[in-house]
Protein backbone atom coordinates (compact mmCIF):
# COMPACT_ATOMS: atom_id res chain seq x y z
CA UNK A 1 0.00 0.00 0.00
CA UNK A 2 2.80 2.38 0.89
CA UNK A 3 4.52 1.64 -2.43
CA UNK A 4 1.29 2.45 -4.30
CA UNK A 5 1.01 5.69 -2.34
CA UNK A 6 4.56 6.68 -3.23
CA UNK A 7 3.90 5.95 -6.91
CA UNK A 8 0.71 8.06 -6.75
CA UNK A 9 2.56 10.94 -5.06
CA UNK A 10 5.33 10.78 -7.64
CA UNK A 11 2.79 10.90 -10.46
CA UNK A 12 1.03 13.83 -8.80
CA UNK A 13 4.36 15.60 -8.36
CA UNK A 14 5.19 15.16 -12.06
CA UNK A 15 1.75 16.45 -13.04
CA UNK A 16 2.12 19.47 -10.77
CA UNK A 17 5.62 20.13 -12.12
CA UNK A 18 4.33 20.03 -15.69
CA UNK A 19 1.57 22.50 -14.82
CA UNK A 20 4.01 24.84 -13.09
CA UNK A 21 6.46 24.62 -15.99
CA UNK A 22 3.70 25.50 -18.47
CA UNK A 23 2.46 28.41 -16.35
CA UNK A 24 5.94 29.84 -15.74
CA UNK A 25 6.83 29.46 -19.43
CA UNK A 26 3.69 31.39 -20.41
CA UNK A 27 4.51 34.20 -17.99
CA UNK A 28 8.06 34.42 -19.30
CA UNK A 29 6.89 34.64 -22.90
CA UNK A 30 4.58 37.50 -21.93
CA UNK A 31 7.44 39.14 -20.06
CA UNK A 32 9.66 38.85 -23.14
CA UNK A 33 7.14 40.85 -25.16
CA UNK A 34 7.30 43.64 -22.60
CA UNK A 35 11.08 43.42 -22.49
CA UNK A 36 11.51 43.76 -26.24
CA UNK A 37 9.15 46.74 -26.20
CA UNK A 38 11.33 48.39 -23.55
CA UNK A 39 14.55 47.62 -25.45
CA UNK A 40 12.96 48.92 -28.67
CA UNK A 41 11.88 52.20 -27.08
CA UNK A 42 15.28 52.82 -25.49
CA UNK A 43 17.01 52.07 -28.79
CA UNK A 44 14.64 54.27 -30.78
CA UNK A 45 15.08 57.23 -28.47
CA UNK A 46 18.85 56.82 -28.43
CA UNK A 47 19.11 56.62 -32.23
CA UNK A 48 16.82 59.59 -32.80
CA UNK A 49 18.75 61.62 -30.24
CA UNK A 50 22.08 60.91 -31.93
CA UNK A 51 20.59 61.72 -35.32
CA UNK A 52 19.25 64.98 -33.91
CA UNK A 53 22.73 65.96 -32.78
CA UNK A 54 23.80 65.85 -36.43
CA UNK A 55 20.63 67.31 -37.96
CA UNK A 56 20.55 70.22 -35.51
CA UNK A 57 24.23 71.08 -35.78
CA UNK A 58 24.46 74.38 -37.65
CA UNK A 59 27.92 73.61 -38.96
CA UNK A 60 26.74 70.36 -40.51
CA UNK A 61 23.48 71.73 -41.90
CA UNK A 62 25.20 74.81 -43.25
CA UNK A 63 27.77 72.72 -45.07
CA UNK A 64 25.14 70.38 -46.47
CA UNK A 65 22.93 73.27 -47.58
CA UNK A 66 25.86 74.93 -49.32
CA UNK A 67 26.94 71.70 -50.96
CA UNK A 68 23.46 70.66 -52.10
CA UNK A 69 22.50 74.17 -53.10
CA UNK A 70 25.50 74.29 -55.41
CA UNK A 71 24.66 70.92 -56.89
CA UNK A 72 23.29 72.31 -60.12
CA UNK A 73 23.56 70.85 -63.62
CA UNK A 74 27.15 71.09 -64.75
CA UNK A 75 28.45 71.89 -61.23
CA UNK A 76 30.70 69.32 -59.52
CA UNK A 77 29.50 68.46 -56.00
CA UNK A 78 32.22 67.80 -53.39
CA UNK A 79 30.85 64.44 -52.18
CA UNK A 80 34.13 63.34 -50.56
CA UNK A 81 34.13 66.23 -48.07
CA UNK A 82 30.53 65.57 -47.08
CA UNK A 83 31.29 61.87 -46.59
CA UNK A 84 34.27 62.77 -44.40
CA UNK A 85 32.04 65.00 -42.30
CA UNK A 86 29.44 62.24 -41.90
CA UNK A 87 32.13 59.71 -40.98
CA UNK A 88 33.41 61.99 -38.23
CA UNK A 89 29.92 62.34 -36.76
CA UNK A 90 29.26 58.62 -37.17
CA UNK A 91 32.40 57.71 -35.23
CA UNK A 92 31.77 60.29 -32.52
CA UNK A 93 28.20 59.10 -31.91
CA UNK A 94 28.80 55.36 -32.29
CA UNK A 95 26.59 54.92 -35.33
CA UNK A 96 26.85 52.19 -37.94
CA UNK A 97 26.01 54.49 -40.83
CA UNK A 98 25.08 58.05 -41.73
CA UNK A 99 23.82 59.32 -45.09
CA UNK A 100 22.21 62.35 -46.73
CA UNK A 101 19.24 61.81 -49.09
CA UNK A 102 18.01 64.57 -51.36
CA UNK A 103 14.40 65.57 -52.09
CA UNK A 104 14.18 63.05 -54.95
CA UNK A 105 15.10 60.16 -52.68
CA UNK A 106 18.65 59.77 -54.00
CA UNK A 107 21.56 59.12 -51.65
CA UNK A 108 24.06 61.90 -52.30
CA UNK A 109 26.53 60.97 -49.58
CA UNK A 110 26.88 57.92 -47.33
CA UNK A 111 29.54 56.57 -45.00
CA UNK A 112 28.89 53.07 -46.39
CA UNK A 113 27.32 51.83 -49.60
CA UNK A 114 23.80 50.41 -49.44
CA UNK A 115 23.43 46.90 -50.78
CA UNK A 116 20.00 47.85 -52.09
CA UNK A 117 21.39 50.81 -54.05
CA UNK A 118 21.12 54.58 -53.64
CA UNK A 119 17.47 55.07 -54.66
CA UNK A 120 15.19 55.61 -51.65
CA UNK A 121 12.35 57.16 -53.64
CA UNK A 122 10.13 54.11 -53.00
CA UNK A 123 11.36 53.29 -49.51
CA UNK A 124 8.32 53.43 -47.14
CA UNK A 125 10.34 54.85 -44.27
CA UNK A 126 11.78 57.64 -46.41
CA UNK A 127 8.37 58.41 -47.95
CA UNK A 128 6.75 58.71 -44.51
CA UNK A 129 9.52 60.99 -43.26
CA UNK A 130 9.34 63.17 -46.38
CA UNK A 131 5.56 63.38 -46.30
CA UNK A 132 5.21 64.32 -42.64
CA UNK A 133 8.42 66.29 -42.17
CA UNK A 134 8.93 64.41 -38.91
CA UNK A 135 11.38 61.83 -37.60
CA UNK A 136 10.59 58.25 -38.60
CA UNK A 137 12.40 55.24 -37.17
CA UNK A 138 12.12 51.62 -38.26
CA UNK A 139 13.96 48.54 -39.46
CA UNK A 140 15.60 47.99 -42.81
CA UNK A 141 17.14 44.82 -44.21
CA UNK A 142 20.11 45.75 -46.37
CA UNK A 143 21.87 42.72 -47.78
CA UNK A 144 22.90 40.61 -44.82
CA UNK A 145 22.45 43.45 -42.35
CA UNK A 146 19.49 44.30 -40.19
CA UNK A 147 19.54 48.02 -39.47
CA UNK A 148 17.51 50.23 -37.19
CA UNK A 149 17.16 53.38 -39.29
CA UNK A 150 16.07 56.87 -38.31
CA UNK A 151 15.27 59.41 -41.03
CA UNK A 152 14.67 63.07 -40.18
CA UNK A 153 14.63 66.41 -42.00
CA UNK A 154 18.10 67.87 -42.32
CA UNK A 155 17.96 71.19 -44.13
CA UNK A 156 15.94 73.08 -46.72
CA UNK A 157 18.43 73.95 -49.44
CA UNK A 158 16.15 75.91 -51.73
CA UNK A 159 14.89 73.18 -54.06
CA UNK A 160 13.70 70.67 -51.45
CA UNK A 161 14.30 69.25 -48.00
CA UNK A 162 17.24 66.89 -47.54
CA UNK A 163 16.87 63.98 -45.17
CA UNK A 164 19.46 62.67 -42.77
CA UNK A 165 19.60 58.89 -42.39
CA UNK A 166 21.38 57.41 -39.38
CA UNK A 167 21.49 53.72 -38.61
CA UNK A 168 22.70 51.24 -36.05
CA UNK A 169 23.16 47.57 -36.71
CA UNK A 170 20.83 45.19 -34.90
CA UNK A 171 22.74 42.13 -33.76
CA UNK A 172 24.03 40.14 -30.84
CA UNK A 173 24.02 43.07 -28.36
CA UNK A 174 20.28 43.58 -28.71
CA UNK A 175 19.68 39.82 -28.61
CA UNK A 176 21.69 39.48 -25.39
CA UNK A 177 19.89 42.43 -23.79
CA UNK A 178 16.49 40.86 -24.41
CA UNK A 179 17.70 37.39 -23.39
CA UNK A 180 19.28 38.51 -20.11
CA UNK A 181 16.29 40.55 -18.97
CA UNK A 182 13.75 37.99 -20.12
CA UNK A 183 15.63 34.87 -18.91
CA UNK A 184 15.30 33.16 -22.28
CA UNK A 185 17.19 32.35 -25.43
CA UNK A 186 16.29 34.54 -28.38
CA UNK A 187 16.99 34.68 -32.09
CA UNK A 188 16.61 37.69 -34.37
CA UNK A 189 15.49 36.80 -37.89
CA UNK A 190 15.32 39.13 -40.89
CA UNK A 191 12.84 38.57 -43.68
CA UNK A 192 14.75 38.66 -46.96
CA UNK A 193 13.87 37.74 -50.53
CA UNK A 194 15.72 34.48 -50.08
CA UNK A 195 13.87 33.57 -46.89
CA UNK A 196 14.62 33.97 -43.21
CA UNK A 197 18.09 35.18 -42.27
CA UNK A 198 19.52 34.52 -38.79
CA UNK A 199 20.83 37.93 -37.74
CA UNK A 200 21.82 37.07 -34.18
CA UNK A 201 21.05 34.44 -31.58
CA UNK A 202 21.96 33.58 -28.01
CA UNK A 203 21.56 29.88 -28.84
CA UNK A 204 24.66 27.71 -29.27
CA UNK A 205 25.84 27.55 -32.89
CA UNK A 206 24.81 23.92 -33.31
CA UNK A 207 21.22 24.74 -32.33
CA UNK A 208 20.77 27.76 -34.59
CA UNK A 209 20.44 25.73 -37.78
CA UNK A 210 18.01 23.42 -36.03
CA UNK A 211 15.87 26.39 -35.05
CA UNK A 212 15.58 27.58 -38.64
CA UNK A 213 14.52 24.08 -39.68
CA UNK A 214 11.71 24.19 -37.13
CA UNK A 215 10.32 27.59 -38.14
CA UNK A 216 9.30 27.53 -41.81
CA UNK A 217 5.60 27.52 -40.86
CA UNK A 218 6.00 30.14 -38.14
CA UNK A 219 8.80 32.39 -39.31
CA UNK A 220 6.59 34.88 -41.15
CA UNK A 221 3.55 34.84 -38.89
CA UNK A 222 2.91 35.91 -35.33
CA UNK A 223 2.72 32.97 -32.94
CA UNK A 224 2.13 33.95 -29.34
CA UNK A 225 2.99 30.48 -28.13
CA UNK A 226 3.78 27.12 -29.67
CA UNK A 227 6.17 24.21 -29.22
CA UNK A 228 9.13 23.08 -31.30
CA UNK A 229 11.48 20.14 -31.03
CA UNK A 230 14.99 21.12 -29.96
CA UNK A 231 17.52 18.34 -29.34
CA UNK A 232 14.85 15.71 -28.64
CA UNK A 233 13.03 18.05 -26.21
CA UNK A 234 9.86 20.05 -26.64
CA UNK A 235 10.42 23.76 -26.06
CA UNK A 236 7.98 26.63 -25.61
CA UNK A 237 8.56 29.33 -28.22
CA UNK A 238 6.94 32.50 -29.52
CA UNK A 239 7.48 34.33 -32.82
CA UNK A 240 6.69 38.03 -32.85
CA UNK A 241 7.56 41.08 -34.98
CA UNK A 242 10.85 42.51 -33.73
CA UNK A 243 10.22 45.87 -32.03
CA UNK A 244 6.66 45.69 -33.39
CA UNK A 245 7.88 45.99 -37.00
CA UNK A 246 7.32 43.49 -39.79
CA UNK A 247 10.79 43.42 -41.39
CA UNK A 248 12.18 41.08 -38.73
CA UNK A 249 11.10 38.53 -36.16
CA UNK A 250 11.98 37.92 -32.54
CA UNK A 251 11.96 34.21 -31.71
CA UNK A 252 11.86 33.61 -27.95
CA UNK A 253 12.70 30.21 -26.47
CA UNK A 254 11.94 29.81 -22.79
CA UNK A 255 14.69 28.18 -20.79
CA UNK A 256 13.58 25.38 -18.42
CA UNK A 257 12.44 27.24 -15.30
CA UNK A 258 12.97 24.32 -12.91
CA UNK A 259 16.10 25.84 -11.35
CA UNK A 260 14.71 29.33 -10.82
CA UNK A 261 13.88 30.69 -7.38
CA UNK A 262 10.29 31.50 -8.37
CA UNK A 263 9.73 27.98 -9.65
CA UNK A 264 11.13 26.47 -6.46
CA UNK A 265 8.92 28.78 -4.41
CA UNK A 266 5.84 27.62 -6.31
CA UNK A 267 6.86 23.99 -5.88
CA UNK A 268 7.59 24.33 -2.13
CA UNK A 269 3.96 24.13 -0.80
CA UNK A 270 3.39 20.89 -2.70
CA UNK A 271 6.64 19.41 -1.38
CA UNK A 272 5.78 20.40 2.21
CA UNK A 273 2.27 18.96 1.94
CA UNK A 274 3.62 15.74 0.44
CA UNK A 275 6.22 15.45 3.19
CA UNK A 276 3.60 15.97 5.92
CA UNK A 277 1.30 13.42 4.29
CA UNK A 278 4.09 10.86 4.12
CA UNK A 279 4.96 11.54 7.76
CA UNK A 280 1.35 11.05 8.89
CA UNK A 281 0.89 7.91 6.80
CA UNK A 282 4.25 6.54 7.90
CA UNK A 283 3.33 7.06 11.55
CA UNK A 284 -0.04 5.43 10.97
CA UNK A 285 1.59 2.46 9.23
CA UNK A 286 4.06 2.05 12.10
CA UNK A 287 1.18 2.07 14.62
CA UNK A 288 -0.72 -0.53 12.60
CA UNK A 289 2.39 -2.70 12.52
CA UNK A 290 3.01 -2.34 16.24
CA UNK A 291 -0.58 -2.74 17.39
CA UNK A 292 -2.03 -5.18 14.86
CA UNK A 293 0.26 -6.84 12.36
CA UNK A 294 3.19 -7.73 14.61
CA UNK A 295 1.09 -9.18 17.51
CA UNK A 296 -1.15 -11.05 15.04
CA UNK A 297 1.91 -12.49 13.34
CA UNK A 298 3.19 -13.69 16.78
CA UNK A 299 -0.10 -15.40 17.57
CA UNK A 300 -0.15 -17.08 14.16
CA UNK A 301 3.38 -18.46 14.63
CA UNK A 302 2.54 -19.94 18.07
CA UNK A 303 -0.62 -21.59 16.77
CA UNK A 304 1.18 -22.99 13.71
CA UNK A 305 3.93 -24.53 15.89
CA UNK A 306 1.37 -25.99 18.30
CA UNK A 307 -0.61 -27.53 15.46
CA UNK A 308 2.42 -28.95 13.66
CA UNK A 309 4.05 -30.44 16.82
CA UNK A 310 0.78 -31.23 18.63
CA UNK A 311 2.42 -29.55 21.60
CA UNK A 312 0.35 -27.48 24.02
CA UNK A 313 3.27 -26.54 26.24
CA UNK A 314 3.53 -23.09 24.67
CA UNK A 315 2.71 -19.55 25.53
CA UNK A 316 1.09 -17.02 23.17
CA UNK A 317 2.21 -13.37 23.32
CA UNK A 318 -0.21 -10.95 24.95
CA UNK A 319 0.51 -7.64 23.16
CA UNK A 320 -0.88 -5.09 20.76
CA UNK A 321 -4.44 -3.89 20.52
CA UNK A 322 -6.98 -4.88 23.14
CA UNK A 323 -8.71 -7.44 20.93
CA UNK A 324 -5.38 -9.17 20.20
CA UNK A 325 -4.53 -9.18 23.91
CA UNK A 326 -7.85 -10.90 24.64
CA UNK A 327 -7.13 -13.47 21.93
CA UNK A 328 -3.62 -14.12 23.33
CA UNK A 329 -5.02 -14.52 26.85
CA UNK A 330 -7.70 -16.93 25.64
CA UNK A 331 -5.16 -19.06 23.74
CA UNK A 332 -2.93 -19.27 26.85
CA UNK A 333 -5.93 -20.43 28.90
CA UNK A 334 -6.63 -23.18 26.34
CA UNK A 335 -2.96 -24.25 26.49
CA UNK A 336 -3.12 -24.47 30.33
CA UNK A 337 -6.34 -26.52 30.24
CA UNK A 338 -4.80 -28.97 27.80
CA UNK A 339 -1.63 -29.22 29.87
CA UNK A 340 -3.62 -30.09 33.05
CA UNK A 341 -5.40 -33.03 31.46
Amino acid sequence: MLAALLVALFGLFRWQDARLTTAVAGERLEQLQRVQGLVAEIGRQGLESRGGQIANNQGVTGYVAQALGGSLPGVVFDTASLVDLLQDRRDQLGLAMAAVIDAQGQVVASTEPFAAGNDFSKNPLYLDASKTGKVHTGLMVDGGRLLRVSIQPLVDYGVGVAQLLVAERIGIEQAQSIAEIGHADVALLADTRDGLLMVASTLPADQQAGLLDQLPQHGKVDVTRTEIQMESKRQDVSVQPLFGLQQARLVSLVRPPTDSASFLALRLPFLIASGLLLLVLGTAAWRVWQQLLRPANGLAEVLERAAQANDMHMSAPVAGAQALRRIGTAINQIFKQQQSR
